[in-house]
């Protein structure tokens, strides 16, 4: 899973370097995507050129 921002200029992050940065670990990060995308923050869309991963908007 790959997240960046849908109006910044920052690059994708992958859940390992999401992870790494902010110190939380990677179940967690899923966990806490989740909760964003449930209440509406992020949108989880498919990777263009990776199946496995998604980008959140």
């Amino acid at each position: 899973m790959t997240a960046c921002a849908g109006r910044s200029a920052a690059p994708c992050r992958s859940r390992s370097v999401l992870s790494k940065v902010t110190g939380i670990e990677k179940s967690s990060v899923v966990l806490f995507l989740d909760a964003l995308e449930k209440d509406g923050w992020v949108e989880r869309r498919p990777h263009p050129g990776d199946r496995r991963a998604h980008r959140c908007i």
